[in-house]
C-alpha cells in the first residue's frame, strides 16, 4: 500500500543496471526518505498502473548519483509539468532532444507512455519521447544540468561537475579521458568519496598555492604563514611551493619544488606570494633588512603582522633522519651537551675570519662534544671549509635540511652568524648564539614560546651599532633614500672576537 502521493521509480533490469543499482541505490532511498516518497525499483515498470497509485512520478536512473542535498524536485517542477533536461546544446542536432535519465510527471501525462514502446532510461525511449512531446502541447519546465548532469557536457562547461545535485554516468565508458567501461564503478565510488568529504556544503575545496621566495631563512620563517593561511581556508588545498621542498614534507600540506616563480598558478583558486620578486622590491614601502622575516613574509602574503604566539616556527624531521645522524657520531658523544658549529660563509661583513673560529673552538670545555656543520651553496656561500680540528666531528656537507634539523633538535646550542641554519634552529628548543652585522637582531632571532629572548645570546662586539649606517634615512627632494656606509659590506667593526664569544656563552653553558 502507498503512503505517499508520490513515488521515485527506477528500472532495474540488466545487468549492468543491477551494477549500478548496488552503488547508487543507498542515495535514492535516503532522498525517497527525505521526501516522502515512495521507492519503486523493478525490472518492469507499469507506468499506468502506477498513476493509478500515484499522482507524481520522479524516475531516476540507477546510473544516476543523488547528492544528498538536492532539493525536493516536485518543487522545482510546478504541477502540470513535465520535468525534463534538453540536450540540443551538448548533442548534434537541429532538434529538442530530451533525456529521460531523470524526469517528473503528474498524473495527466501518463497517456505518454502509451505511445513509446521502449523502455524508459535508453536512447530510444530518449529519441522517442523528443520525436512525441511536440505533438502534444504539453509544458515542459526544463531542468538544469545540476539535476542530470552528464559526461556530454564536459566539454562545453568547465566547471566542477560534482556541484551538481544529480550525477549521469551513462555511457560513461564511451567518452575520451573518462574510465573504461570496468572502472566505472570504481569511478563513481571515488566521486562518491569525494561528495562525503565536501559534506554538508558540498562545495568544491578551494586549492591554495603558497608560493615561496627568498632564501633559505625566508622559506623557513614563511611556515608561520602557511599555518595562518590553513586557519583561514581550513578546507582547502594547501599546496607549498618552495625552492626547499623537503622542509615541508612532514607537515599536513601538499608540496611541489618551485625553482623559480614566473607568475600565478592558474590551476589555483587563490595562490600567495611570502616574498616578493627582486624588481618589486624596490617598489613596496617594507624592506625585508628593517623588519623581522615572518612579519615580512605575512605582510606580503596577508597584508598583517602575526601575533608572537602564531610565530613560532614549526617544522619535523623522520626518525630516519635522525638515525642517519647518529651513524655519522660516535657512540659515546652525548648529543644533549654538543655545542654545533655553523662558520656561515657570505659576503665579507658576515662572515667571521677562520683564526676567531679557531680560537673559539679552542677555548670550548673539553667535555663538551663539538660538531661542525653546513652545506656549501658556492664558493661565496654556504660554509667555510678550513680544515677542522682533531677532536672536532666534522659533518660539513653530510647533512641534508632534515637530518640538520634533528640534529640540532638534539643538541645543546648552535654558535653561527646570520645564517638559514640560525633559522633552521628556531624550530627547535636548542640555545642559539649569533652574531649580526647586516640586520639587527630583533629582525632575525626566532619567536619561541612567544618571546626572541628564549634561549638566545647575541654576540656582537657593539650590539647597539646596527648595521653601521644602513637605517639613517636621507631626504633628496620629495624622495626620502636610505643611505648606506662607505663600503659597508667590507666593515667588520660588529664581528666578536673569540674572547668575546666565549664569555658570552659562558653562563648558559656552565648552568647545564
Amino acid at each position: 500500500m502507498n503512503t505517499s502521493s508520490t513515488a521515485l521509480i527506477s528500472i532495474v533490469k540488466t545487468d549492468n543496471q543491477i551494477e549500478f543499482n548496488r552503488v547508487t541505490e543507498g542515495l535514492r532511498k535516503q532522498y525517497a526518505l527525505k521526501f516522502n516518497f515512495d521507492i519503486v525499483a523493478a525490472a518492469n515498470i507499469d507506468f499506468q498502473d502506477l498513476f493509478k497509485k500515484y499522482e507524481r512520478l520522479i524516475f531516476v536512473s540507477v546510473n544516476c548519483l543523488i547528492r544528498p542535498d538536492t532539493p525536493n524536485l516536485l518543487q522545482v517542477v510546478p504541477a502540470g509539468k513535465i520535468g525534463l533536461i534538453n540536450l540540443r546544446p551538448f548533442v548534434s542536432t537541429p532538434f529538442e532532444y530530451y533525456s529521460s535519465d531523470v524526469m517528473i510527471f503528474d498524473r495527466c501525462h501518463g497517456f505518454i507512455f502509451d505511445h513509446i514502446d521502449a523502455d524508459i532510461g535508453t536512447l530510444d525511449f530518449d529519441r522517442a519521447l523528443s520525436a512525441l512531446l511536440p505533438k502534444f502541447p504539453l509544458p515542459v519546465e526544463e531542468l538544469g544540468i545540476s539535476f542530470n548532469r552528464q559526461n556530454i557536457m564536459d566539454s562545453k562547461i568547465q566547471d566542477d561537475r560534482l556541484q551538481s545535485y544529480i550525477v549521469n554516468y551513462k555511457n560513461l565508458e564511451t567518452i575520451p579521458g573518462h574510465p573504461q567501461s570496468n572502472g566505472v564503478l570504481e569511478f563513481i565510488n571515488q566521486d562518491l568519496a569525494t561528495w562525503n568529504s565536501r559534506a554538508p556544503s558540498y562545495t568544491p575545496h578551494k586549492v591554495i598555492k603558497v608560493s615561496m621566495n627568498g632564501g633559505l631563512g625566508d622559506h623557513i620563517d614563511a611556515e608561520p604563514v602557511l599555518r595562518e593561511i590553513r586557519c583561514l581556508y581550513p578546507e582547502a588545498r594547501l599546496v607549498v611551493r618552495s625552492t626547499w621542498p623537503e622542509l615541508f614534507e612532514n607537515l599536513p600540506y601538499e608540496v611541489e619544488t618551485l625553482d623559480r616563480w614566473n607568475g600565478p598558478d592558474v590551476n589555483a583558486s587563490l595562490e600567495f606570494l611570502t616574498y616578493p620578486l627582486q624588481h618589486e622590491k624596490e617598489s613596496r614601502p617594507l624592506n625585508p633588512a628593517f623588519s623581522h622575516t615572518t612579519d615580512y613574509c605575512s605582510i606580503n602574503a596577508l597584508g598583517r603582522i602575526l601575533p608572537p604566539e602564531k610565530k613560532q616556527i614549526t617544522l619535523g624531521y623522520k626518525k630516519d633522519d635522525l638515525e642517519a645522524v647518529l651513524k655519522l657520531i660516535p657512540t659515546t658523544v652525548d648529543l644533549s651537551k654538543a655545542i654545533c658549529i655553523h662558520p656561515g660563509l657570505s659576503w665579507p661583513n658576515r662572515t667571521l675570519n677562520e683564526n676567531t673560529w679557531f680560537e673559539f673552538i679552542a677555548g670550548l670545555p673539553q667535555d663538551r662534544p663539538v660538531i661542525l656543520i653546513g652545506q656549501s651553496n658556492s664558493n661565496t656561500s654556504g660554509v667555510m671549509t678550513f680544515k677542522a680540528p682533531t677532536h672536532v666531528i666534522d659533518l660539513r656537507q653530510k647533512l641534508s635540511l632534515k637530518q640538520t634539523l634533528a640534529l640540532l633538535d638534539k643538541s645543546f646550542m648552535l654558535v653561527t652568524n646570520d645564517t638559514g641554519t640560525l633559522h633552521l634552529a628556531g624550530a627547535t628548543d636548542i640555545w642559539i648564539a649569533a652574531f649580526f652585522s647586516a640586520r639587527h637582531s630583533a629582525f632575525v632571532w626566532p619567536y619561541r614560546n612567544q618571546t626572541q629572548n628564549y634561549k638566545t645570546i647575541e654576540l656582537n662586539s657593539r650590539p647597539h651599532c646596527w648595521p653601521c649606517t644602513m637605517n639613517r634615512p636621507q631626504t633628496h627632494g620629495s624622495e626620502s633614500q636610505l643611505t648606506q656606509c662607505t663600503n659597508w659590506e667590507n666593515k667588520l667593526c660588529c664581528h666578536p672576537n673569540s674572547k668575546l664569544m666565549l664569555e658570552k656563552i659562558q653562563i648558559a653553558v656552565s648552568s647545564h
